[in-house]
């Protein structure tokens, strides 16, 4: 007849007992961690998709007030005058601003910013009186 020590067998269930429990902590840390990491990476994807919409805009802001600028060197700047101001590009940074003014005694500024796929628009309205003064009319943001 074998021996059976009653505190051993005690002991082998006790620790049986405890592996699911263990098992089961383990995983409900394992979800929660991972809820987490996920919620931190999609703002994280938000935030850089807004910062792109930003620097889209500024590149929009600054294609026109190029364009203002260059209206004010020359009042023709879009019917041949030099600098050249119909139809032109900016590179700022890594966004693009593509330009194009239109009009003769009120003009029309469109300015389109882009970085990667995010894109905005500015409509600026000039107007010049017969002395030459130029006045703006009308500062906007367009939607694509």
């Amino acid at each position: 007849m074998k021996f059976q020590n009653p505190k051993v067998s005690k002991f082998k269930e006790s620790g049986v007992a405890a592996l699911p429990t263990i098992v089961i902590i383990s995983m409900i840390i394992l979800v929660v961690g991972i809820g987490v990491a996920s919620s931190g990476f999609v703002e994280g994807l938000s935030s850089f998709g807004e910062l792109e919409n930003k620097k889209a805009l500024f590149a929009a802001e600054a294609g026109a007030m190029d364009a203002f600028k260059r209206i004010g060197k020359n009042i023709n700047c879009n019917s041949g005058g030099t600098p050249n101001c119909s139809n032109y590009s900016l590179i700022i940074g890594d966004a693009t601003a593509m330009v194009s003014v239109s009009g003769s005694g009120v003009k029309t500024i469109i300015s389109n910013g882009q970085v990667g796929f995010k894109k905005a628009k500015i409509q600026v309205i000039v107007s010049i009186d017969a002395n030459g003064k130029i006045t703006q009319t009308s500062w906007q943001q367009l939607t694509n």
